[in-house]
Formats: structure tokens, sequence, C-alpha cells
């Protein structure tokens, strides 16, 4: 992706390569490298134009440093203040408590947007809001959101999908093994292992 995206900064393709380094950001936020992760928004930004430059202000917005969910919600505030901007300015919020694990209030801000009618316009808020459900015991609410894989929409998937694939099996492993069916928590487990590398969630062990 880093040569793709350092390609595609040499061509007309600048959007391409906004896309390119702000999904190289997340991605190495969700790894716990926020140096690097702010390294490649700056990238992004850079390179961003009219199709792109929301993504690339959500994922610079993302690098800033650690906060109370408070703070975070003033800094969206701040970064994020037209009226047409709120989904915008939720999602990045959601973003940044999921990051920090501050899974209480990411579960109350994407409920909020989960109950506005958005699960039509975002696929993987289901298995987001089911990952806050489980972090805070709501083991019920979390297993009717991960019956069903997402389905991307007709645009594809976008620079924030490491938030929530392949996380999904490490979701249905944890659900499946506070239900008490060890084979299946095993099989997703293992899925999910495939998908995400030896060690794809550096930041969650800190």
């Amino acid at each position: 992706m880093e040569a793709f995206a350092h390609e595609a900064e040499k061509t007309p393709l600048r959007e391409l390569a906004a896309r390119g380094f702000a999904e190289l950001a997340v991605w190495r936020l969700l790894l716990g490298n926020r140096e690097a992760a702010a390294q490649a928004a700056r990238q992004a930004g850079q390179c961003a134009g009219p199709s792109s430059a929301a993504i690339a202000r959500v994922t610079l917005f993302l690098t800033e440093p650690r906060a109370t969910p408070a703070e975070w919600a003033v800094r969206a505030e701040r970064e994020f203040p037209e009226p047409g901007q709120t989904a915008v300015r939720s999602f990045a919020t959601a973003y940044a408590l999921l990051l920090a694990r501050e899974f209480q209030a990411a579960c109350l801000t994407l409920k909020e947007i989960y109950n506005s009618g958005a699960p039509a316009d975002d696929e993987g808020l289901p298995v987001m809001l089911a990952w806050t459900y489980l972090e805070t015991g709501h083991n019920q609410e979390a297993a009717a959101l991960l019956r069903f894989n997402p389905i991307p929409t007709s645009t594809g998937v976008g620079p924030f999908f490491g938030f929530y694939f392949p996380r999904l099996y490490a979701l249905r492993a944890m659900l499946a093994n506070r239900s008490g069916k060890p084979e299946e928590a095993r099989t997703d487990s293992q899925l999910f292992q495939k998908l995400s590398g030896p060690d794809p969630l550096v930041w969650e062990k800190r």
C-alpha cells in the first residue's frame, strides 16, 4: 500500500494516493504506531482532493494525542463544526474512542449513529457496535449484530475497513467462548488469525 500510494502521488491519481496514505494511517494506528500513522495522515492531506479531503482530515484527527472521551468530543466539534459534518464528526469520535479503548463512551456514540438509520450507509457499523457491547458485557445485544457478514457498498470498502474486518471473526470467537461453544470459537479465532496476521492487535495488548 505504501508503494502504491507513493507511486500514485507522482501521477494525476493523487486522490487515490490520499486514500492509500489514509488507509496506511489507520492500519498503523491499529498496530499502535501513532508516529508513523501521523506521517501517513499528513501525506494523505497533502494529496487530498474534493473526494478524499474528509477521509484525510479524519485520519489526521485520529493521530492527535491521547485524551479523555470528553476531550475527544470537544476536538471533534472543533475539527468538524459544520451542520453537514454531523456524520463525519460522529464516526471520527467513535473511531478515536475505539482506539483509546473507551468502550462505554464509544458504545453511546455508535448507538446514536446506529439509531439514526446510518447502518444502510456503513456496513461496518453493526460490527463496531457489537465490539463495544461485548467489551461492556452486553453479549445478547452483540449476538444480534454479529449474525451476518457486512456487505460492502457499491463504492467498495474504505480506509476504516480495519476497524471491523477481520475483527468480526475475533468478536464471534469471543461471543462463542462466552456462550459455551468452544469449537465454534476455535474456528472463528483461527480464521481471524489467518486474515489478520501473526500479531494483529499490538495496540490492544499494551
